[in-house]
């Protein structure tokens, strides 16, 4: 049962998300935020539970050249704490060129 409210939960728009969440609470006796983390998790291919919601990044660097590959929205700084902006053209993998007499810091954002 739980597997059928996760699949409509990941396809559902916020309104009927809510009605889920109040579903799979009345049912399965569950406090609302351990509703909403049990209705998040996802089952991968080898068994291992993954939350669909948050954002993945990693970086593999090759000579010049850093592949980026991420799920949801890229943006970069030139400070750890400072502003961060849209990579423009930003699609996963995305080759972006090593940062000269600096540092580069990228995040994946939903």
């Amino acid at each position: 049962m739980l597997r059928k409210l996760r699949r409509c939960y990941q396809d559902a728009g916020a309104e009927h998300r809510k009605k889920l969440i109040d579903q799979t609470i009345e049912l399965l006796g569950y406090h609302r935020k351990s509703g909403i983390r049990a209705l998040s998790f996802v089952q991968t291919e080898r068994g291992r539970r993954t939350n669909a919601g948050r954002p993945t990044l990693s970086l593999n660097r090759t000579g010049d050249a850093i592949t980026v590959t991420f799920t949801g929205n890229l943006q970069s700084s030139t400070s750890i704490r400072g502003a961060f902006s849209k990579v423009t053209g930003g699609a996963s993998p995305d080759a972006v060129p090593a940062p000269t007499g600096g540092s580069r810091f990228y995040r994946s954002i939903k």
